[in-house]
């Protein structure tokens, strides 16, 4: 059953006033940082060729923020007309509640690909992952129905959640530690080499490290105020998570395919020397110096593939 306490005592103006500095600055950085990524957006994925991973890269670019965006009114002035309305509270959590499991679960997709890469597409760690994103999106589904659970103020703002809810977020964080794990599991089992050539699997491995510590972070924090806080401070944290995931998860994209290019300009460079110096020598230019083997370097996103030279000076993993 859901209540509806009063908000005009001083202590919840000013919580409600914390909560939506909190909230407005979440949004500012999500603009702020589509900003300054913007250039290598255009170049890096509107550019290429058109794939699931560009539309996985809009979605967690642009979605989280304009839904956020949306929700200025509630955060302005708490929408105390909300209240007037049947069900109305139990809606807004409900659209709320969508947004982040949307967002959640692409994000864990994109996270799930590259640990899948980084393990040569293993079938026994798709499989794994594959039933832990079920088992989340199942327990999402669980959090999505307890809105007639919640306690709220006037203006739809959470005081109090159920403690079932913890079991959804346990799902989530579960995920994401078991992602962290088997990053640093394959970083253990001699990526220093990699890092010295600065390859493809250690930008996987680097950005997957920083990727699960700002997720993992924010959706702790925010899993402990709705259960422990049963103030207008509940929800501090929600817009931040949705913001660290949509940054993060579309840095995660972004950063491969900057990578692929420079490597692709490089390698392509130096295939064009050694056909340089090879005719200048007058010896014949072998099939594979020319081939896509070695100048075509893409998202591993893209194809999911992985592959590993056979070259003697050149042992590192592409991913192609």
């Amino acid at each position: 059953m859901t209540l509806s306490l009063n908000t005009h005592t001083a202590e919840n103006i000013k919580h409600i006033l914390i909560v939506s500095e909190v909230g407005i600055s979440a949004i500012a950085f999500g603009l702020w940082d589509i900003l300054i990524s913007f250039q290598d957006e255009v170049e890096y994925i509107w550019q290429k060729q058109y794939s699931w991973v560009t539309w996985c890269y809009a979605f967690t670019r642009y979605f989280p923020v304009l839904s956020l965006i949306t929700l200025i009114p509630l955060l302005l002035d708490s929408q105390p007309q909300l209240r007037l309305i049947k069900g109305g509270c139990e809606a807004w959590y409900t659209y709320e509640a969508l947004v982040a499991a949307c967002i959640t679960s692409v994000v864990d997709a994109i996270l799930m690909v590259r640990v899948y890469i980084m393990y040569n597409q293993n079938n026994y760690i798709l499989v794994t992952l594959l039933v832990f994103w079920v088992f989340l999106i199942s327990m999402t589904g669980l959090g999505i129905s307890l809105g007639h659970h919640f306690v709220f103020t006037e203006g739809c703002l959470v005081v109090s959640a159920p403690r079932l809810l913890a079991v959804t977020w346990a799902a989530s964080l579960a995920l994401d530690a078991l992602l962290f794990l088997l990053t640093m599991l394959k970083f253990l089992k001699g990526l220093w080499a990699e890092l010295k050539r600065h390859s493809m699997v250690y930008l996987l491995v680097r950005d997957n490290t920083w990727a699960f510590a700002l997720i993992f972070g924010v959706k702790f924090a925010n899993a402990m105020m709705y259960l422990y806080v049963k103030t207008t401070l509940t929800g501090l944290f929600f817009n931040w998570v949705l913001i660290v995931m949509s940054s993060a998860g579309s840095h995660l994209i972004l950063n491969v395919r900057r990578k692929s290019a420079v490597r692709e300009i490089f390698m392509h460079s130096q295939s064009m020397q050694a056909m340089g110096d090879a005719t200048s020598e007058g010896l014949s230019i072998p099939h594979f110096a020319h081939s896509s083997y070695f100048s075509t370097i893409i998202s591993a996103l893209d194809d999911i593939t992985v592959e590993s030279t056979s070259s003697n000076n050149e042992d590192d993993l592409e991913v192609c």
